[in-house]
């Protein structure tokens, strides 16, 4: 049998999730995925202000408006550059960045999900250093 609301279900469920982390565990309250410091939701829990219901909606609306920004730039860019560009080089780069910002400006992230950019670097690391051996031997 199908359930429709299994996605809202999984988005209460990981809504209530980051809630409870950004509260924190234990006495004195530790947010064990912030203390790292490899995202900036420990900035934007001082920055916003309210419960922490309302903090996390507000981070959220943050990344959601620069996930937006990011892609009416990327669109400009490619509008204005897409005779100097390769589109396949051009949109691995933007993957690259929409997943930094939603990692960086997400309210929840695990070490683990840098793996991703981890991979996707590799990749564009891989093709420059390509792209600069065939051209040290007139390859195009």
């Amino acid at each position: 049998a199908r359930d429709p609301s299994i996605l809202s279900k999984g988005l209460a469920y990981h809504n209530a999730a980051v809630v409870e982390e950004w509260k924190g565990y234990g006495d004195p309250p530790v947010s064990y995925s912030m203390e790292q410091g490899i995202y900036f939701a420990l900035q934007l829990k001082s920055w916003f202000t309210g419960e922490m219901t309302e903090r996390v909606f507000k981070s959220r609306m943050l990344q959601g408006g620069l996930m937006l920004l990011l892609l009416v730039i990327g669109w400009l860019s490619w509008r204005r550059w897409r005779d100097r560009l390769h589109f396949g080089e051009y949109s691995l780069v933007m993957l690259y960045c929409f997943m930094l910002f939603f990692y960086c400006f997400g309210p929840l992230t695990y070490r683990y999900y840098l793996l991703v950019l981890l991979m996707i670097s590799a990749v564009i690391c891989g093709k420059i250093i390509l792209h600069s051996r065939l051209k040290d031997f007139n390859i195009r």
